[in-house]
């Protein structure tokens, strides 16, 4: 028996890709505008835990920019975070998408991951 897939559509309209993330070169309003975040993806190649924080706003400043998601990658590690949220299509940013990349949870961490590379991946669509 074949199998078939109708009715299909793409939902992923935007990719992003920060190679070597981090918290004093935050990437401000990334998809320049609204979109619903549905995939995160974290290589994480440092020898700590690293946080990937996101903000729905046009222009962040870490350490004082609160995070609406905070998403957390072990040290040595590729983590792969499937959005769902409330509608389960994702999360919508409705003003805009900024990110940062520091080595706490803290609200007021600036610290930068150090020696090793965090790649950050985010498919999103309109």
């Amino acid at each position: 028996m074949a199998s078939s897939v109708t009715g299909t559509t793409n939902i992923v309209s935007a990719l992003f890709l920060n190679d070597g993330a981090n918290a004093t070169d935050e990437n401000d309003n990334i998809f320049s505008g609204a979109k619903t975040i549905h995939v995160v993806d974290i290589n994480n190649t440092h020898d700590a835990a690293v946080y990937v924080k996101l903000a729905n706003v046009t222009n962040c400043s870490p350490g004082t920019t609160p995070a609406d998601m905070v998403l957390y990658c072990p040290a040595s590690t590729r983590l792969t975070y499937n959005i769902i949220g409330a509608t389960g299509t994702g999360v919508e940013f409705g003003t805009g998408v900024s990110m940062w990349c520091v080595t706490a949870a803290a609200e007021s961490n600036t610290a930068d991951p150090g020696t090793g590379t965090v790649d950050v991946k985010i498919a999103a669509s309109d």
